[in-house]
């Protein structure tokens, strides 16, 4: 029985520092993925994905933190992008599409 539960530990402690060996390139899978989706949509609907994704990319190269710290960092920062940042942004972009729409109609009524 003893021998059963030492192959268990051995098998939960081999497998936590496996998974944190990988965790750079889960985030950068991560942020790749966001950044293609977001590549492919004009709604600003990953690019909260990949901000967050980021801080764990960072997070995942400080040894002490571990994985689930970083899991908890993505959760976190998620929705404080989406809702402090996002509005942000799009008023910006449609700021930037109402003057492109006056730059369009000045140089057809210009001409």
């Amino acid at each position: 029985m003893t021998d059963l539960l030492n192959d268990v530990l051995r098998l939960a402690e081999t497998s936590t520092n496996g998974i944190e060996e990988y965790m750079v390139y889960i985030w950068l899978g991560v942020f790749a993925l966001a950044c293609l989706i977001e590549l492919f949509t004009t709604k600003l609907i990953a690019v909260w994905f990949a901000g967050a994704s980021v801080l764990s990319l960072i997070l995942s190269f400080i040894p002490p933190v571990p994985f689930w710290g970083e899991i908890i960092a993505f959760i976190l920062l998620l929705p404080l992008l989406f809702f402090f940042v996002r509005p942000r942004i799009e008023r910006s972009l449609q700021k930037k599409q109402k003057d492109k729409e006056k730059e369009g109609d000045s140089d057809s009524t210009s001409k």
